[in-house]
């Protein structure tokens, strides 16, 4: 593993190009940007919404679009 330090960035970088992190809690304070997929293997929520119990209003059948999510 390499961890640079470079004009106040930290870069992580390995061979293999796998990085585990084991620990309870990661806290990140900023923006993230992701340039691939994300997988959870627990429940994604935001702004206290459950991705996997959140409901749409307003559906219809065909070409409408839905409301934003409750």
């Amino acid at each position: 593993i390499d961890i640079v330090s470079k004009n106040s960035n930290v870069f992580i970088s390995s061979e293999n190009g796998n990085i585990e992190m084991k620990c309870n809690t990661v806290d990140i304070t900023g923006d993230i940007k992701i340039s691939g997929n994300i997988t959870a293997d627990g429940e994604v929520s935001t702004k206290g919404k459950k991705l996997s119990m959140h409901t749409h209003g307003g559906v219809m059948s065909g070409g409408s679009f839905t409301l934003p999510p409750k």
